[in-house]
């Protein structure tokens, strides 16, 4: 990232310069320091997360300028689309071919030597279009070492992929909601209580996915129907 020497002498003595003390009755007793340097909280971390990020980002850009890698179009005239990040989520975006899985790992294990951080593939997975044969797919995600995601697959609450029926892609709105209600049921509630709870927790269970996806009519009549059984 063109740091110089200064600066790269400042971030390194902000990592050797940490110190930990523990609180004995409430009064900080010996100080020391970190065999691992920053730790997770510290106010220096999200920084440092986002120097290495842009390293990462400086990367790919580098390789897209050098042919190695493209991105993908969402449309004809719409600009390519390489990469994103999201808090400390990574999304990456390929060509389904041989050539673009080897120059992503490339990548990869060139931004692994220069950071000293190593990709976990236990927390990664790929995703890949319907163009794509699923014998292909099974080999692009043999050789990137990760498995593919599932249609039943969620981040962050809410699913990945959408089937050709979104009933069963949201059925688990429902099943959540019949969790919730026969729980309920076991207690002994007053007519206030039971209000309160379907205001307060069972309408807002759809509420993230409704922000983000329509679901289908013939759901939200279903879900209705439970909470008025209710």
């Amino acid at each position: 990232m063109s740091f110089n020497s200064i600066g790269r002498g400042w971030i390194h003595e902000c990592l050797k310069s940490t110190l930990f003390s523990v609180l004995v009755n409430g009064t900080p007793s010996g100080y020391f320091t970190s065999s691992k340097v920053l730790r997770q909280g510290d106010p220096l971390s999200p920084l440092l997360f986002v120097l290495c990020t842009k390293g990462f980002a400086a990367l790919i850009r580098k390789a897209i300028s050098e042919r190695k890698r493209e991105g993908v179009k969402v449309a004809p005239c719409a600009p390519q689309i390489s990469h994103m990040f999201f808090a400390d989520d990574s999304y990456l975006f390929l060509q389904g071919s041989l050539q673009e899985c080897e120059n992503l790992i490339e990548v990869l294990n060139k931004y692994e030597e220069l950071s000293g951080l190593r990709v976990n593939s236990a927390k990664l997975a790929v995703c890949f279009s319907k163009n794509i044969a699923l014998p292909d797919q099974e080999f692009l995600a043999q050789i990137l070492g990760v498995g593919a995601i599932g249609v039943h697959d969620k981040y962050l609450g809410l699913p990945t992929m959408i089937s050709r029926s979104k009933m069963d892609t949201f059925r688990y709105l429902e099943e959540k909601l019949l969790e919730r209600l026969q729980g309920w049921k076991q207690r002994t509630l007053s007519w206030v209580a039971k209000e309160t709870l379907i205001k307060s927790v069972a309408l807002a269970l759809p509420l993230d996915v409704m922000s983000c996806f329509k679901l289908p009519i013939s759901l939200c009549h279903l879900l209705d129907k439970h909470v008025i059984i209710f």
